[in-house]
């Protein structure tokens, strides 16, 4: 094989080579892009911590039916109980006891419930490892998380992937099952606010979101 033949083919090979580079330089460059919703027009930064996280877990909480279904049970169950030693035992002291406990017991129930609630959240992964995640909203949402022991990745999804999503006070919680929600802090939006943020809720997911 002559020099001349030997300089094109590794020419071509050169070639193919910084093809392969910039489609692949490409590629990831399209990922990064993917992972950005188009059209962003609402930017926030939550930094999550105890407050933060009780907020959540207690509106998921206090949202089961279930939670007070079993508590008004429960207040029957001991008011009818109470009645009956009432009546068959003719023990009124007793009787009116048992139903006073049917009473306060399931209050105080759910008010342990509470301080239990607000005594774990220092102890969840996030609120340890100082979490912040950073919001992207346009046609997708975009979310940053980044801690202290990983910097962490953008995840993207799609409005239509909400369950629900839900304004309190001071934050906006956007729900993908009836378990766990993003947490939006109404203090932190860095472009757009709270009132942008409302009107594309309500122009994205509809009914589903609930002020």
């Amino acid at each position: 094989m002559s020099e001349e033949t030997k300089e094109i083919h590794l020419t071509d090979e050169e070639s193919v080579q910084q093809e392969l580079l910039q489609a692949e330089n490409g590629l990831a460059e399209g990922a990064e892009e993917d992972a950005e919703p188009d059209c962003v027009s609402v930017r926030a930064v939550t930094h999550i911590n105890q407050k933060s996280v009780s907020a959540l877990t207690r509106h998921i909480f206090l949202s089961q039916r279930a939670v007070y279904v079993l508590f008004g049970v429960t207040a029957l169950a001991f008011t009818v109980l109470g009645a009956a030693i009432w009546w068959a035992m003719e023990d009124a002291i007793l009787g009116i006891s048992v139903i006073a406990a049917g009473i306060l017991i399931p209050p105080a129930l759910f008010f342990v419930n509470l301080l239990v609630i607000k005594k774990l959240a220092p102890k969840t992964f996030q609120v340890r490892y100082r979490t912040v995640q950073e919001f992207s909203f346009g046609s997708r949402i975009s979310v940053v998380e980044k801690s202290d022991v990983a910097n962490g990745k953008t995840n993207a999804y799609e409005w239509l992937a909400l369950l629900k999503a839900v304004e309190k006070e001071e934050y906006f919680f956007l729900f993908l099952d009836a378990g766990s929600a993003f947490i939006i802090e109404k203090s932190g939006f860095s472009l757009g606010a709270p009132d942008e943020f409302r009107t594309m809720l309500r122009e994205r997911i509809g009914d589903k979101f609930k002020e």
